[in-house]
């Protein structure tokens, strides 16, 4: 059985009792916690972005999901570089296919910049863009470019193309 909501997948779990589906739908339904859920149905397995979502810091878990958790080994070098960048930290991570990617909060995505792994390289795009973004050689380098784009800006400063705005419309 799998419980969402919205497109969000919460929990999901198998038994072949039809009345622990029902018991756990009614527990659901009646308001249990997640941990109230995995406790009283052992089968049922809360989700660790549903855990995440519901911190207190969604921003913080996801950050020390991401650079804690073994199936995100592979990418962890990028994770951590883009983690000391303290705009980064501020930022949602999402990481998916090779591809971290920086927002508002999970379900803000406008303005988000991805950094994702190419041809041993790193290309930095935000999104709305409609060029490809740019190609970095390093780590280190494509961070600081993400940062450079989400960096808030001071009103009347330049742009990111490096275009003078008036005040006010930035």
């Amino acid at each position: 059985m799998h419980i969402a909501q919205d497109w969000l997948q919460i929990a999901d779990g198998m038994t072949a009792e039809l009345s622990q589906v029902v018991e756990v739908a009614a527990h659901w339904k009646g308001g249990a916690s997640y941990d109230s859920l995995s406790a009283r149905y052992p089968f049922m397995r809360v989700t660790e972005l549903a855990r995440v979502l519901a911190s207190p810091d969604p921003i913080a878990a996801q950050w020390d999901w991401l650079r804690s958790a073994p199936e995100f080994c592979d990418d962890r070098d990028l994770v951590d570089a883009a983690h000391r960048d303290p705009v980064l930290r501020s930022y949602f991570p999402d990481l998916s296919h090779r591809s971290l990617q920086l927002s508002r909060s999970f379900t803000d995505r406008e303005g988000a910049v991805r950094i994702s792994l190419q041809d041993g390289g790193y290309r930095v795009q935000q999104s709305g863009e409609s060029s490809q973004g740019r190609e970095y050689a390093s780590i280190e380098a494509a961070v600081a470019a993400a940062s450079e784009l989400l960096a808030p800006r001071p009103q009347g400063s330049d742009s990111p193309d490096g275009e003078r705005l008036p005040p006010g419309e930035d």
